[in-house]
């Protein structure tokens, strides 16, 4: 069952977005994580969680616990090793199996952190 949260304390807006271009290319992908950091409810949280989307400065997280909107948390990329900070920036829905999508922003983007290699960025002129 999906439960309804209060949109303005998630962060999320419930009229439609303004388009903007995206600052970099994002791979679909399932990569093992850990995550530490803070529940809504100020609670720490350390669990293992997945991302299914990442860029040079982020990614969206798939995971269990409910994450406080704009707080930092750390990942660890469960293959490598390497740790990374973000700072919860989207916070998607309940999904029928009770876990919670998460987005969330590099605080000082790493082009290693994930395994892969983006493309180059395209400058502006």
């Amino acid at each position: 069952m999906a439960m309804k949260r209060d949109a303005s304390k998630l962060g999320r807006v419930d009229v439609e977005p303004e388009v903007r271009e995206r600052r970099g290319e994002r791979v679909l992908i399932s990569i093992s994580i850990q995550v530490r950091g803070l529940r809504e409810d100020n609670t720490k949280v350390d669990e293992g969680a997945e991302a299914i989307v990442v860029s040079r400065f982020g990614a969206l997280l798939r995971m269990g616990s409910l994450l406080k909107m704009g707080s930092a948390l750390t990942a660890t990329n469960s293959l490598s090793k390497e740790e990374e900070v973000f700072r919860v920036a989207w916070i998607g829905e309940r999904r029928p199996d009770g876990r919670w999508d998460i987005g969330v922003e590099a605080a000082n983007p790493r082009e290693d952190f994930w395994g892969i290699r983006f493309p180059a960025q395209k400058r502006k002129i």
